[in-house]
């Protein structure tokens, strides 16, 4: 006897595999057009802070600073702190969101740029620094639950997405006066 599949069972079942696929399709279009409009060259790992975030070199990002902000990631690869920020922050959706606004930079190590305005209160690390449109590094943009030392440390994703949003107001707001 041979057996009869419901036609009323395919269609919805074919229907649902193939938005399935097409969602799938769509984000990965998505996620290889914002990678591909970054060189090869310009694109750093992840180094621990999220491979779904598009790193650049520090060099790119001053190159293209008045397109948009720059965020600074300093950290070590012996420094505890840096160790348990690494995946609060590539577990971040929020974070991944929100760098779609940014250039940003991950510096590791001997990367660390040794020009003082890097460290504006002192060469501890982790630090998150926000740079305005000349490539300098804004200072309006700290952690405001650090009022009075390492005011450029952000221990969560609630400091760090506060620090973000601070930055693209300022740019906004700057972008604006400009106008």
């Amino acid at each position: 006897m041979k057996s009869k599949i419901s036609i009323s069972f395919l269609v919805p079942t074919s229907i649902a595999v193939l938005l399935t696929i097409l969602v799938a399709l769509s984000e990965l279009s998505l996620e290889t057009y914002a990678k591909s409009s970054i060189p090869t060259e310009a694109r750093v790992s992840g180094r621990g802070f999220g491979d779904k975030t598009d790193w650049v070199t520090l060099d790119y990002a001053k190159k293209h600073s008045s397109e948009k902000p720059i965020m600074i990631l300093v950290h070590k690869t012996w420094c505890g702190a840096c160790k348990r920020l690494k995946p609060i922050v590539a577990a971040s959706k929020k974070i991944q969101k929100l760098s779609k606004h940014f250039h940003m930079v991950n510096l590791e190590n001997k990367e660390e740029p040794e020009e003082p305005q890097f460290k504006p209160d002192g060469g501890y690390v982790p630090r998150i620094l926000f740079t305005d449109k000349s490539g300098k590094i804004n200072p309006n943009v700290m952690n405001p639950r650090r009022q009075t030392k390492h005011k450029f440390f952000y221990p969560g994703v609630d400091e760090i997405v506060e620090g973000m949003n601070k930055a693209v107001t300022f740019w906004d707001a700057k972008s604006k006066t400009e106008l």
